[in-house]
């Protein structure tokens, strides 16, 4: 082999494996942007108690058993979405749900007669439910 067909065989394989060695090192070459752009809004609230809570008794004539009728006022609480109302007579418990913010009553059938009656209302968003309004100890007169 002459030695220009060996020199020229050289300078081909060198600019193969500089090509080759560049092209590899751009492969691995890579730009990222960042975006500062973005904002996120946080907040907190609390989900109050509706007050005032009544009961009051209807014993109709021939009915032994009669209904509850539990009033309050509703929770200043705009986003709560409705109330869990329970009713406890004598040892058994009922838990009545409402649909809506701006509910402000609920009635019960009672199943004992002469019970003692056991409520309790809370307001309710989603998963979350206020502290709890109590009424103990009432006499079912019925």
């Amino acid at each position: 082999m002459s030695t220009a067909r060996l020199t020229s065989r050289l300078v081909v394989g060198a600019c193969a494996g500089v090509a080759m060695v560049v092209l590899a090192a751009t492969g691995a070459f890579g730009a990222f942007r960042a975006s500062t752009n973005a904002s996120t809004s946080v907040g907190s609230g609390s989900l109050s108690a509706p007050t005032q809570l009544t009961t009051q008794f209807q014993c109709a004539s021939g009915q032994t058993k009669g209904t509850l009728t539990a009033s309050w006022t509703p929770t200043p609480s705009l986003f709560a979405t409705g109330y869990t109302v329970v009713y406890t007579e004598s040892g058994s418990t009922t838990t009545h749900t409402t649909p809506s913010r701006t509910t402000t009553s609920d009635a019960y059938t009672l199943t004992k007669k002469n019970s003692t009656i056991t409520v309790t209302v809370k307001a309710t968003f989603s998963a979350w439910s206020s502290a709890a309004l109590t009424v103990s100890n009432v006499a079912n007169p019925c």
